[in-house]
């Protein structure tokens, strides 16, 4: 009975290091699972991430058009103002259009205005006796 009891005994062993083997070997499928998930996921977040930076960089140019396009307003509306602006992007006009580009974004003005080419930075807008003046500055 004792040499069944051993061989009983030594088949239990047997099987606990036989589980213990497999639970590891799903540990290491699952992990494997987890870091394969991770690495799909990086291609969609760099797409995200230029999606983002391209919708800022139109936002910075729609907020450069309106900003030209109401202060163009404003100074055509009081006569003797100077207004100074700094604008992150290149603005541009043609003679007698009614729209503002701003590195292909478009805005519509109230007012008809003359063929402009105004790079980035400063721009002075004058009203000078009804007449309004558009410079880099």
């Amino acid at each position: 009975m004792s040499k069944l009891l051993k061989f009983v005994s030594a088949n239990r062993a047997k099987a606990r290091k036989a589980r213990k083997a497999q639970v590891g070997s799903e540990m290491l499928f699952g992990v494997g699972v987890v870091l394969l998930i991770f690495i799909l996921l990086i291609p969609i977040n760099i797409t995200k991430r230029a999606e983002v930076r391209d919708t800022a960089d139109f936002l910075e140019k729609n907020v450069d058009c309106k900003t030209f396009v109401n202060i163009l307003a404003r100074v055509a509306s009081t006569e003797n103002l100077n207004v100074t602006a700094t604008f992150k992007h290149p603005i541009s006009t043609a003679a007698g259009s009614k729209i503002v580009d701003s590195e292909g974004v478009l805005c519509n003005s109230l007012i008809t205005l003359p063929d402009l080419s105004l790079t980035k930075g400063d721009v002075e807008i004058r009203n000078v006796n009804g007449g309004i003046r558009i410079q880099n500055v």
